[in-house]
């Protein structure tokens, strides 16, 4: 009886170890799977798309050009000097073809997107380069600066309202192919560049880059329905109107702008729209009624100085959160937990010795038998 007892305590320790050994090399497999998937995501954010009519490697001119814009933190909070520079640098550039202009504009926009605070500095970019960058001819089409664009500003519009859609649409339906964090993420960016999509909108109008039928166009599907109103499309109203109110204010538009102002009013009492978005509204209003003469001093590019000590008080700020400790959403971002009693641990060198002394026993024990 007691061999029998013996014998099966031997053969649960190497089942035991088995199993460890197969968990271990499954979470290595998963552990590799995420690293691969990470490292796709990193691949494919700096993967640059180019237009349907054919996928293009743009020359190393261009990547020359997107270190520039996207790597340098002083040409990311433009200032005087910066600007003489960066516009000599994209003046340098060779570009010989519609695609390489197309990827100009494109990157110089995806970036202005991510800053809507120095939307103005970049709409004068925009204005400088509109001036200075060749036009050119495919399909008996005239291609300029300013045509790839306006095109640009209108596909972020569109794309902007699909995105707002297509999230509701998930949240309503319960969709969980993504975790909540990911889905919150994912709508902060969105949010980030229809919101600056939206005030360089405003900026490029204040340029003449674009017409004052264009703007009352994007108000009127800001307005939106009054019965269901959207916060976004009511806080990027507030944000056009803030931004371009005092150029279309005039005797010709009046008729518009009243109207506007009076829906406008109409959702500031809306009580299905937040307080912040409701106190937006009022701003607004209150705006107008004192000639458009900004209460609040707004804010522009900053100086390089300005720079690094907002920098330093992020860091400092993300320094003390670590040291607070990792907050109830982190939990998909920790590493596997071990919930085996610490005594004696089926990865722990003693086990293991163990383990193979159980292994040479039995094998023993089998040939004697």
């Amino acid at each position: 009886m007691a061999l029998v007892i013996v014998k099966v305590a031997m053969m649960w320790m190497i089942l035991a170890k088995t199993s460890w050994i197969l968990y271990c090399l499954t979470m290595n497999l998963n552990s590799r799977m995420i690293i691969m998937r990470g490292m796709t995501r990193n691949i494919e954010i700096h993967v640059i798309r180019s237009d349907n009519r054919g996928k293009r490697r743009l020359s190393k001119r261009m990547r020359n050009l997107k270190w520039h814009i996207e790597c340098r933190g002083d040409i990311g909070r433009l200032n005087a000097p910066n600007f003489k520079k960066l516009f000599e640098q994209v003046k340098a550039v060779n570009i010989d073809n519609a695609v390489t202009l197309a990827g100009v504009v494109s990157q110089i926009f995806d970036k202005a997107l991510m800053e809507p605070t120095f939307c103005e500095m970049y709409a004068n970019f925009f204005y400088f380069l509109a001036g200075e960058l060749p036009d050119f001819s495919e399909d008996n089409e005239k291609i300029t600066f300013k045509r790839l664009l306006l095109n640009k500003c209108q596909e972020e519009f569109e794309r902007g309202e699909r995105e707002q859609e297509e999230a509701n649409k998930a949240d309503k339906e319960g969709e969980i192919k993504q975790t909540e964090e990911e889905r919150e993420e994912k709508r902060i960016k969105a949010r980030r560049r229809w919101l600056g999509n939206i005030r360089l909108i405003g900026e490029l109008y204040k340029k003449k880059m674009l017409t004052e039928r264009i703007m009352h166009e994007c108000i009127k599907k800001l307005l939106g329905q009054y019965e269901n109103p959207d916060e976004e499309d009511v806080e990027a109203l507030c944000i056009l109107m803030s931004t371009i109110g005092e150029m279309i204010d005039h005797p010709k538009a009046k008729e518009h702008m009243d109207a506007y102002f009076d829906r406008m009013e109409k959702l500031s009492n809306n009580m299905k729209l937040s307080s912040r978005v409701r106190l937006m509204l009022k701003d607004s209003i209150e705006l107008r009624k004192n000639k458009w003469q900004q209460r609040r001093k707004v804010e522009g590019p900053k100086k390089i100085e300005e720079v690094h000590r907002d920098a330093a008080q992020e860091r400092q700020a993300q320094a003390s959160r670590l040291a607070r400790g990792p907050s109830m959403n982190s939990s998909s971002r920790r590493a596997p937990m071990d919930f085996g009693p610490r005594g004696l641990s089926l990865g722990t060198p003693i086990f293991n010795i163990i383990y193979y002394l159980c292994l040479v026993v039995l094998i023993w024990w089998w040939v004697q038998v």
